[in-house]
């Protein structure tokens, strides 16, 4: 919400409202800073859903939001555990499967140094790749481009 600006780290609503319209990164900035200043950082490391539900939601329905979170964090943490190449990858995403996919765009002729970590130079090879492969050209790096990249 425009009114949490400050404790999402911005000076003013209009640059808080600014960033979340420029870039998705921002979003990402903006609730670690919310987090953060409102001490919810601890909660949601040690999962603490209510904790966490509560102090980002306020009081109505935390009961709903934790099991929402809940749920929503290990379908999530079901899907990182896959293997290298099964896992949806996309912007700011990193680690050993992200480190895959770069090894196999240069194999199919990008220049991009493999370094595990999902920036713009590899969204811009992997929509290249999609593209040159006649897929949807969206970045993300699902079932069909890593087909794609495989064969």
């Amino acid at each position: 919400m425009g009114n949490n600006y400050a404790a999402a780290g911005f000076a003013n609503a209009e640059a808080f409202v600014q960033a979340m319209c420029d870039r998705e990164a921002a979003h990402l900035g903006a609730f670690i800073g919310f987090c953060r200043k409102n001490g919810l950082v601890e909660a949601l490391q040690a999962r603490d859903w209510t904790t966490f539900a509560r102090g980002y939601n306020g009081p109505g329905q935390v009961d709903h939001y934790a099991a929402l979170l809940k749920s929503a964090y290990d379908r999530h943490a079901a899907h990182a555990a896959a293997a290298p190449g099964d896992q949806v990858l996309h912007l700011l995403d990193r680690g050993p499967a992200v480190s895959k996919l770069q090894e196999l765009l240069r194999a199919a002729g990008s220049n991009i140094e493999p370094d595990g970590v999902f920036g713009q130079q590899t969204e811009a090879a992997v929509r290249r790749f999609q593209s040159d492969h006649g897929l949807a050209a969206d970045g993300v790096v699902g079932s069909q481009t890593w087909a794609a990249l495989r064969s």
